[in-house]
């Protein structure tokens, strides 16, 4: 009986540029290095960037890299090259979850008490403070006056949508 032999390719590794507070937000969840699954959001993110053309990547150089590690079975579907000019979408769209789950982390965790800003501003810190972002990666005042603009995007939201039918009775 003849011996069939395995034959293992290699992942794709993708080194995705971004912001540093990105790089350390995406780490803190998935580790150093992410496997690339069409089971979660960031996976499909990824795998949107794929296209089996090739393309030369860009001559620019980040400072901060996220290293996604592709299966070679999704790289057969989608592709082994990514669309370099689609990793500023992709950065943007991880930014914005970012905010959204900052947001929502002082959003629970804030008190009605007698200095609010100084509570949202300790939840700033203490959230940014978990994933080890520093204050050179994001400015605490830029992340307080981004949360002061949501909470007032949020209150015109619900007033616009309380606000009464009128009838012409």
């Amino acid at each position: 009986m003849a011996k069939v032999l395995k034959t293992t390719i290699d992942p794709t590794v993708i080194k995705i540029p971004m912001r540093s507070y990105l790089v350390k937000y995406l780490t803190k969840l998935h580790g150093n290095e992410y496997k690339v699954t069409k089971h979660t959001f960031l996976g499909l993110c990824i795998v949107d960037v794929l296209t089996k053309d090739y393309q030369k990547s860009p001559s620019k150089v980040k400072a901060s890299y996220f290293k996604c590690i592709v299966p070679n079975q999704l790289c057969v579907i989608h592709g082994y090259f990514p669309k370099y000019s689609h990793f500023s979408l992709l950065e943007k769209k991880i930014d914005k979850i970012f905010k959204q789950t900052m947001y929502q982390y002082i959003d629970i965790n804030i008190q009605s008490g007698y200095n609010k800003k100084r509570e949202v501003k300790k939840c700033i810190e203490d959230f940014l403070g978990y994933y080890r972002i520093s204050e050179d990666d994001f400015k605490y005042e830029t992340a307080y006056r981004n949360y002061i603009r949501y909470v007032e995007q949020k209150s015109i939201k619900m007033t616009k949508k309380n606000k009464p039918i009128k009838t012409g009775l």
